[in-house]
């Protein structure tokens, strides 16, 4: 897995491990410190999967908060064979 992104802050070891054991051969397209409303550091990563973009949060420590999960569609889906003019 490859991360084009450099954040500021160093990474919790947690998301790097929980990205490894999860995600180890799919698509990190995003990875970013946020800080909530107490001033406290989130990690919001995004990683594409099976057809599906996981929108994962974190807290400062690495430890997974939040999973949504999101359906990607592709060019092409939702035509089926045989149609045409």
């Amino acid at each position: 897995m490859s991360n084009l992104s450099k954040p500021s802050e160093q990474v919790p070891a947690g998301v790097s491990h929980y990205i490894n054991e999860n995600f180890k051969d799919d698509f990190l397209t995003d990875i970013r410190p946020v800080s909530d409303k107490k001033g406290e550091v989130n990690w919001i990563v995004d990683v594409t999967h099976n057809s599906c973009l996981y929108h994962l949060r974190f807290n400062g420590n690495g430890e997974l908060m939040e999973k949504d999960i999101e359906p990607v569609p592709y060019p092409g889906d939702d035509l089926e064979i045989g149609e045409g003019d």
